[in-house]
């Protein structure tokens, strides 16, 4: 009986399967894709041309992979710039995430290099990073960040200020967490300085925090608060999205208005803190200098943890609302 069982266990799935016909029939349904999509976008170019829609062409880019969407996503950014030959190759030596640093870099070093100013390198370098950390099928890369601005530190050396907004949410933790990242990286690379900030910045981020009535994973004390702005080589801007306005800090250098901005307090929050430990990781095999600060956050996700297995679990599972109440549905 036991021979038997472990003979069934044996047993190749594949066996008796015509692998070879299955991927023949597999190319021929490829190519008729690619062939009836053909016909679609010729037929449509075709209707276009008639001038009765707002564009004379097919507005929707045809891309094969991810770095034909990344290209064809940022072309109102990248202009000639072609990016996608240098993506695929690094994506054949790296991840995604590494992928994603290396190529902001590249691409900020090469629009520098050709002549443009920082803020244009530093900006279409960033979007370029974003985009392919998510594989460029979001509104992220272009809508998660309004700008992004060189501005002053009070000895005069400049900065980079990153202004995230309220789409930035559609990219999840770790690329809001690695668009900082990213921002510093490229920051490294064109020699920008360090952001230092003043205290009244540090404490216009705790009030915002408090005053915040929208739904966070995860609320930093303030304490976390203000070791994260103190420490950050970039600093975390946005543009205002919530009507409540910031009564105590409201008038505060580098930041344009006194209501809350809500882009600062996801990528602080919801990507800094809760992904401390993907930060981490890539600073530490990377060796990138200035993100220490980042073990502590890294390290308390761990003990949380630790802490909760030793707790009294009830069989009582109670709902978790907070990843659904901001979802509309009906």
């Amino acid at each position: 009986m036991s021979d038997t069982v472990n003979a069934n266990f044996d047993l190749n799935p594949t066996d008796g399967l015509d692998i070879s016909r299955l991927k023949n029939e597999m190319n021929s349904y490829q190519q008729w894709m690619d062939e009836k999509t053909d016909d679609a976008y010729r037929i449509a170019e075709i209707a276009r041309g008639k001038n009765l829609d707002y564009k004379p062409f097919v507005e929707i880019p045809r891309a094969a992979d991810l770095a034909g969407r990344t290209e064809k996503l940022l072309v109102e950014y990248l202009g000639e710039y072609e990016v996608a030959d240098d993506i695929r190759k690094m994506l054949a030596k790296h991840d995604r995430e590494t992928t994603s640093m290396l190529m902001a870099q590249s691409v900020a070093r090469g629009f520098r290099d050709q002549g443009h100013d920082l803020v244009t390198a530093i900006d279409v370098g960033l979007r370029v990073g974003l985009a392919i950390l998510t594989e460029a099928v979001l509104v992220a890369p272009l809508e998660g960040i309004s700008e992004v601005r060189l501005l002053n530190n009070l000895d005069g050396s400049q900065f980079v200020s990153v202004h995230f907004a309220g789409p930035i949410r559609a990219a999840g933790g770790t690329a809001q967490a690695l668009a900082v990242l990213i921002a510093d990286m490229i920051r490294i690379e064109l020699n920008v300085g360090r952001y230092q900030p003043t205290d009244p910045e540090v404490e216009r981020v705790k009030e915002e925090f408090g005053l915040y009535r929208g739904n966070l994973q995860y609320r930093p004390t303030p304490e976390e608060i203000d070791e994260i702005v103190r420490a950050c080589p970039v600093m975390i801007n946005g543009e205002s999205t919530e009507r409540i306005e910031c009564a105590g800090y409201g008038n505060v250098r580098n930041i344009d208005e006194a209501r809350i901005r809500g882009g600062v307090l996801l990528v602080i929050g919801e990507g800094m803190c809760l992904k401390a430990p993907k930060i981490r990781k890539h600073t530490e095999r990377m060796k990138i200098s200035g993100w220490e600060f980042i073990t502590k956050f890294a390290e308390k996700d761990k003990k949380d943890d630790d802490d909760e297995k030793v707790k009294f679990k009830s069989r009582l599972i109670e709902p978790i609302t907070k990843f659904m109440n901001d979802i509309i549905a009906g």
